[in-house]
């Protein structure tokens, strides 16, 4: 599912002056890290990871865990619960 996504907008390209993002549906967190490799490579500029009880424990680790297998790209959760 997630290389569909990434593979129809790789054709487009970054448009000047747009800056393109991703944000997975859900996964494990070895799949959202591959998914924001990917993203990485595409040129994508940035990559969300939601932050949901229901989707994940922990959205801060997972960006933790991209981090350490990105070297561009803009991280941040989607949405952060106090």
């Amino acid at each position: 599912m997630l290389r569909s996504a990434l593979s129809m907008t790789a054709a487009s390209g970054t448009m000047a002056g747009m800056k393109f993002s991703l944000s997975p549906a859900g996964g494990s967190t070895a799949e959202i890290v591959a998914a924001a490799k990917q993203a990485e490579e595409l040129g994508y500029d940035a990559f969300w990871v939601a932050d949901s009880h229901v989707l994940r424990r922990e959205v801060y680790v997972v960006l933790a865990a991209v981090a350490c297998s990105t070297q561009r790209i803009a991280l941040g959760p989607g949405v952060t619960h106090p």
